[in-house]
């Protein structure tokens, strides 16, 4: 089976695609536009058909083609592992193919157009950026409020007053004692796994926290189209159906609460630990928090109490963004795989220990590590790299700096 999906960049470029008379053949090739920009990339072009999705044989890979640049695991449809990125014409040649085990490239070249013939394509097309756009009615009708400051609506599904304002700030550089990891996690946990986009899947905790605000199973949307509903995106924060944690031995949005061993969803587990008075991490490898800069996925994180991620390096925009957030980046020294004795019956607890008085950029930390009684003394460092994110550590979180800054001013 193959879904085709079309979704120019614009409404112009379906008109310059139309002008070339290339929107019929491209039709007739299963190719009708379907949507304009960002859906597929976000995993807005809807579901699979019936019975696809269940009828992937295990250990068998259903498989994307895609010309956007977001070819992250379960990114395009969660039933996806792995997405190929290629241009335009290849993506129409293994669609006819049906199969991503042929060697497209050399057989297209026969048949590609030479830089002649897309010149004289692109010469049919008048479209211009000044050209007249027509707004729909239904966009046009949509309220449109005045104002300074937002109305939050009531007893909206998709706005909510965020919380990363609390009334009694907290620092972040404190020491952390007999921390239970929320998840162990391994090599290349991008933000797709960390805070997904695409849509929400109807058996999900978000979808089961919507169901109980009134709204129908076909119409819960998409994670990023709910993005100003911290409830939502709290429950979707390692939502991702690919997410592999050593704590537990099937993937997706559980993970395991120690002492007791129950397999709950994660944000259940957070809370349980939140209730206990007992502080949470997150352990990772190698390059944590790859693939898009996404804030929700360090604020997700902070909203399930995480105070720190320790892993052996991390993506540059997602460790900032986790400072930003109040948590502590550390990065784990002299070893490759610290957590490989970590299996699902693992008792497992963690302690960072540290200067607080005196913490500077990149200082150096100590990370307990016990593990079923035993004890592990392992090196790290604290990726706040410059001064301004040690204050901003030490007051809490950047919502915290800048609030302080506009109160001194």
């Amino acid at each position: 089976h193959v879904k085709t999906v079309f979704a120019p960049g614009s409404r112009q470029t379906a008109a310059a695609l139309e002008q070339m008379g290339l929107l019929e053949p491209l039709a007739a090739l299963g190719f009708h536009v379907a949507a304009y920009g960002c859906g597929p990339c976000v995993g807005n072009t809807g579901e699979l058909a019936d019975g696809i999705e269940a009828g992937i044989a295990p250990g068998a890979a259903a498989v994307a083609v895609l010309s956007g640049n977001r070819n992250f695991e379960g990114r395009i449809h969660r039933a996806i592992r792995a997405a190929y990125l290629g241009n335009p014409m290849l993506v129409v040649a293994y669609a006819l193919a049906g199969r991503i085990d042929a060697d497209i490239p050399a057989l297209l070249q026969s048949l590609a157009p030479d830089e002649a013939e897309i010149a004289a394509a692109l010469g049919q097309s008048q479209t211009s950026s000044s050209a007249e756009w027509h707004v729909p009615e239904a966009w046009a009708a949509i309220p449109r409020a005045l104002g300074s400051r937002f109305a939050w609506p009531e007893n909206s599904s998709f706005f909510v007053p965020p919380p990363f304002f609390p009334a009694q700030p907290v620092s972040a550089l404190q020491p952390i004692t007999g921390a239970r990891p929320l998840l162990v996690l391994g090599d290349a946990v991008t933000t797709d796994h960390i805070s997904p986009v695409g849509a929400i899947a109807r058996n999900s905790a978000a979808a089961a926290y919507l169901a109980q605000s009134g709204v129908a199973p076909d119409a819960l949307g998409s994670y990023s189209a709910r993005r100003v509903n911290h409830e939502v995106m709290l429950r979707g924060t390692f939502a991702n159906p690919r997410l592999r944690n050593r704590l537990v031995d099937v993937a997706g949005p559980v993970t395991r609460a120690m002492p007791d061993g129950a397999i709950v969803p994660v944000h259940e587990a957070a809370a349980t630990y939140r209730a206990a008075n007992r502080p949470v991490v997150v352990l990772a490898g190698q390059l944590y928090g790859a693939g898009s800069a996404r804030d929700w996925a360090a604020k997700g994180t902070a909203l399930l109490g995480v105070s720190a991620v320790i892993a052996h390096s991390f993506e540059r925009i997602h460790r900032s963004n986790l400072v930003a957030l109040g948590i502590l980046p550390v990065e784990v020294l002299g070893t490759d795989n610290a957590w490989a004795d970590i299996t699902p019956a693992s008792d497992v607890e963690i302690s960072i220990v540290f200067d607080t008085e005196n913490a500077e950029p990149n200082m150096p930390v100590k990370i307990v590590l016990t593990i079923n009684g035993q004890v592990r003394h392992l090196d790290g460092k604290l990726k706040a790299i410059t001064a301004s994110e040690i204050r901003q550590l030490r007051l809490g979180t950047l919502f915290d700096l800048c609030l302080h800054k506009a109160l001194s001013a």
